[in-house]
């Protein structure tokens, strides 16, 4: 159960929260917040929150899309490794030969 621990532990880390005390009306007078408006706030944030939440899903769908094509890729390249004659020089073994003079 440790993990769940952890995974608890790092939700709590990316929480965010808001102290409005000394945002209060009560606390400094009229340019302060009412009820009404830290209510409404707390509405939009909710709203914000659940906006990245969905964000994150579909990012991670993504990635493990993404994941899949990487094993592909892999796979497709080991069957290429195999054709090719292992004597020859590939792209990246060649050097690049000096430039000439024409003089």
């Amino acid at each position: 159960m440790s993990g769940g621990f952890r995974r608890k532990r790092a939700r709590e880390e990316q929480r965010v929260r808001v102290d409005a005390n000394g945002l209060m009306r009560d606390v400094v007078g009229k340019a302060g917040l009412a009820d009404e408006d830290l209510e409404a706030l707390s509405l939009r944030l909710d709203e914000r929150a659940a906006a990245l939440e969905r964000q994150r899903r579909l990012a991670l769908v993504a990635l493990l899309s993404a994941k899949g094509d990487l094993r592909r890729t892999v796979h497709l390249a080991d069957q290429v490794r195999g054709e090719l004659p292992m004597d020859s020089p590939g792209p990246l073994d060649t050097k690049p030969s000096a430039p000439r003079c024409n003089d």
